[in-house]
């Protein structure tokens, strides 16, 4: 789902968008990686401890991968250096 708020070429509204699409795209790839459906990715999500180690290492991992994601798109937003 990456839905644009604000209008097209608008810098604000593009990060803006990503940054609110972050949750989502977070759980979409636990529960594809983990074949987790969404009611076990919420009920997962409330356990005090009930996560495997290879599941904290996989969740680990996605985090980085999704915030690597995002921070790739830095230099989009940067003027090139003279």
């Amino acid at each position: 789902m990456n839905r644009m708020i604000g209008p097209p070429d608008n810098l604000l509204g593009e990060i803006y968008s990503k940054l609110i699409a972050l949750p989502c795209s977070f759980r979409e790839k636990i529960e594809e990686e983990c074949a987790w459906s969404t009611p076990t990715f919420y009920r997962k999500q409330r356990l005090i401890s009930g996560l495997s180690n290879t599941e904290k290492e996989k969740i680990a991992e996605i985090f980085e991968d999704v915030i690597k994601s995002i921070a790739g798109d830095c230099d989009k937003y940067r003027r090139p250096k003279r």
